[in-house]
């Protein structure tokens, strides 16, 4: 009986990990809920507006330069997260997993996880930067319509890709 009970345990505890992994996948994809997703959906968004915003050309060319870099560094990001992702799925392939390898795939996931949504973050920021203060106010609104429109149609923002 007590060893059912462990075997038990053990299983709702790898269950665990693994809700955890696909809540922090979906966190991922999905830009993080309900806001505009940053980094690159920005970028684009400014591009598509830049007359409004009042964004010149030697600003599109900074912006243009950020998203290759940017796009160069996600793809690494992706690279990582598939092959954490495998070493955690090969480990819960097995009918009894080391909890202690398999703790540290799953952290090793969340780590690159983590990073990618940092190198996100640090792309809106990189953008921004790049505005002047009544620029960024102008895009700002622009921004935040957007998000109105994409909970109306409980979708992606307007944005062209």
């Amino acid at each position: 009986m007590t060893r059912l009970l462990a075997s038990l345990l053990h299983m709702a505890g790898v269950m665990a990990v693994v809700a955890s992994l696909s809540g922090s996948a979906f966190a991922q994809e999905s830009g993080g809920g309900s806001g505009f997703p940053p980094g690159l959906a920005e970028a684009r968004l400014i591009k598509e507006k830049a007359t409004e915003i009042g964004v010149g050309e030697e600003t599109l060319k900074k912006l243009e330069k950020i998203v290759t870099e940017t796009k160069a560094k996600e793809e690494e990001q992706r690279t990582k997260t598939a092959e954490a992702r495998n070493v955690t799925s090969a480990l819960l392939e097995v009918g009894r997993p080391d909890e202690e390898k398999l703790l540290a795939a799953v952290a090793a996931t969340s780590a690159v996880t983590r990073q990618t949504r940092e190198l996100s973050i640090k792309t809106s920021l990189q953008i921004r930067a790049l505005l002047k203060d009544e620029q960024l106010a102008k895009f700002m609104e622009i921004r935040r319509k957007a998000m109105a429109a994409r909970r109306k149609r409980g979708g992606r923002p307007n944005v062209r890709r």
